[in-house]
Parts: structure tokens; C-alpha cells; sequence
């Protein structure tokens, strides 16, 4: 058979997994079969790219993220081997890698995640991307097919010419957001999880000015997020449900008809504007991450995982992303909670 893969990814990609049409190194396409035990013989390499490397730091002597005891235990039970040819840092560095994998400069991997539909756009328009139509139709699952079919705007920015060139990691029925807690903190101050702007406000304050950490240090601050892009990512640190608590729909970056039927730019939203004056006020009181202007996604979710911040946003797979911070704090005790409402009382929103 031709050489299958299957990209799972874990992150929460907001466009999609594009399959590459490279070669072997012998510049022929893999061949490879499974065998009566389930493994593909001879053992099948993939390559592939990522963002970062979670496990910086973590990896016993002589490893790193291509040799280690996960790489090998694949290899000997599933005949599928992970190589990473293409690895970012933050989401600018790693754009630009693949920018300069489609000019020749870097090798483009067999499988790799893309995050801005732009980029998916020039991939696609490059050529240099498969079409996996037929590759879904034999070896999707059923149940997963019922779900996209369902959600089919879910392909839509990998969809031209009514060929399809990636899979979507998270179909249409999103997971949505929630927010994620220092427990610990809450318990130790006597606090319940926010669920207005002001409770959100006073939780944040005591997580900064009340040592929740005991360390007699003032060392802690209530909330962390991304600042370096749009605050309305559909990611992790996305702070898009603070905007959503004073503007409903009308959220950064998105397009919605007012009362009158009008479309109107969430960015000029009054309600927008109200509540980047208030986290200025949490900023310049030093109640949240001083750096997030200059910070994207994972370097700012690395603060609640270094015991710095009390909350962040994110989907609800992130809890386990910073599990971390038990390591760090061996008391830490985090839980994932509903987002803030609306001051109406209504949901905030992450998408509409």
C-alpha cells in the first residue's frame, strides 16, 4: 500500500494539518504493510513539523525530541517512527520556516500543522501541498466522517477548486474555551471562580496582592494571556471572552449585524473599547502578565505552568498541557471552570 499518514496533533490547530507530497530518501514514495501483529514492516518514517518542543528540558541523556523512549516505543510497537524535520519556537519563527520550506531553503515534512489561513491558502497555491479526498474517503473512520459532514465549513479554508488538501483537527463543534484555575489559590484565599467581569477583576487582584503562593514574596499575578496578535484567536491565553463579557458577538476581528441589520466591525466595538481600558488598569496595577503584548500563545501559557499567573483561557485539552505546574508546585491543584458571563447574564462568546 502507499504510504498512509495520520496526523494527530496536540494542539488545538484553528485551521488545519496539510499532508505533504514529498518522497523517501531514496526519492521514491514509502512502501510499507502491516504485519499480522498490527505493525507496518518495514518500519515507516514520517516526518513532520511543530510548533515547539513540549518537552524541552525534560529528556533523559543523549535524547532530544527525534530519540527518546515515546520515538523508539512507536517504532517497536507500531512500526511508524516520528521524525521531526522542522521545528519553530514561537508561531512567527515557525511561519517563517515553512515560508522558506516552499522556496526550497527548508525541506517541507510529510505532515505538518498550519495555523493562519493565509498560510494554508499559499500552500495550496503553491502546488506543493496533496489533495487527500480519496486518502479520506478510505481511511477516515465512519464516526469521524459523520461529524465533518456535519461541520463541512469546517474544510473550507482547505477546500479549492472542490479538491481537499488538509484535515481540520478540531471539527466545526468546537470544544470551546473555559478558564483555568490555580484551585489551590482559590481555596487558600478563601475564593470562588469568577463568573462576572468584577468577580474576575477581584480574583485576579487577590491572586497578585494576597501571596497565594505563601512564599511571603510578591512573586504571583492573577492573569496571563497572549497579546502579540488579534485577542481573538480561538487558541490557548486567548483572552477573547473579557471582550465578549462587554461586547456579546461583537468581538475583535470578527463581522456582525448589529440591532439594525448592519454588519459591524467587532475591533470598533464600544464594548471592545471598555474593556481594553480595564485591562489596562489590571495591567498598569500589575494584576496580569506584564510581557503579553510582546507574547504569543505557549510562552504565555508557560507563565500558570511556572507558578507565576493564576488563570489563563484556553480549550479544554490545555489542563493537561500544564500539568507542569505540579512539578513546580508540588500543592498546586488547578480545575477548569465555565467561562465569565456577559453583565446581562448572558454567555460570553469565543466564535460566533
Amino acid at each position: 500500500m502507499k504510504k498512509m499518514v495520520k496526523a494527530i496533533s496536540l494542539a488545538l490547530m484553528a485551521a488545519a494539518v496539510l499532508t505533504g507530497c514529498g518522497k523517501d530518501s531514496t526519492g521514491t514514495e514509502a512502501v510499507s504493510t502491516k504485519n499480522a501483529e498490527g505493525r507496518y514492516d518495514p518500519v515507516l518514517t514520517i516526518r513532520i513539523a511543530k510548533q515547539l518542543d513540549e518537552n524541552t528540558g525534560r529528556y533523559g541523556e543523549g535524547e532530544d525530541i527525534n530519540k527518546n523512549s515515546m520515538v523508539d516505543l512507536a517504532a517497536e510497537k507500531l512500526g511508524i517512527k516520528m521524525e521531526t524535520i522542522l521545528l519553530g519556537g514561537d508561531a512567527g519563527n515557525y511561519d517563517t520556516k515553512l515560508r522558506l520550506a516552499l522556496t526550497g531553503s527548508e525541506e517541507l515534512p510529510d505532515v505538518f500543522p498550519v495555523y493562519g489561513t493565509q498560510m494554508i491558502a499559499d500552500m495550496i497555491e503553491s502546488g506543493k501541498v496533496k489533495a487527500i479526498d480519496e486518502d479520506i474517503e478510505k481511511y477516515m473512520p465512519d464516526r469521524l466522517k459523520e461529524i465533518y459532514d456535519k461541520y463541512p465549513q469546517t474544510f473550507y479554508p482547505v477546500i479549492k477548486d472542490g479538491k481537499t488538501y488538509g484535515i481540520a483537527c478540531t471539527p466545526f463543534l468546537t470544544e470551546g474555551q473555559v478558564m483555568i484555575i490555580r484551585q489551590d489559590w482559590l481555596d487558600k484565599l478563601g475564593l470562588k471562580a469568577p463568573a462576572t467581569m468584577d468577580e474576575f477583576e477581584e480574583v485576579i487582584r487577590a491572586f497578585t496582592e494576597q501571596d497565594p503562593d505563601g512564599n511571603g514574596k510578591k512573586d504571583t499575578y492573577g492573569f496571563t494571556y497572549a497579546g502579540d496578535s488579534i485577542y481573538n484567536t480561538g487558541w490557548v491565553a486567548d483572552p477573547v471572552i473579557l471582550f465578549s463579557a462587554n461586547a456579546g458577538k461583537h468581538f475583535p476581528g470578527s463581522w456582525q449585524e448589529d440591532e439594525n441589520g448592519q454588519l459591524v466591525y467587532g475591533s470598533i466595538h464600544e464594548g471592545n473599547k471598555k474593556t481594553l481600558e480595564r485591562m489596562a488598569q489590571w495591567h498598569a496595577n500589575g494584576w496580569m502578565f506584564q510581557e503579553a503584548a510582546a507574547t504569543g500563545a505557549w510562552d504565555a501559557m508557560m507563565q500558570f505552568t511556572e507558578g507565576k499567573a493564576g488563570i489563563f483561557i484556553g480549550r479544554p485539552w490545555a489542563i493537561g498541557s500544564v500539568r507542569d505546574v505540579e512539578t513546580v508546585c508540588p500543592e498546586a491543584v488547578i480545575k477548569a471552570y465555565p467561562n465569565i458571563l456577559q453583565d446581562n447574564g448572558e454567555p460570553s462568546y469565543q466564535s460566533a
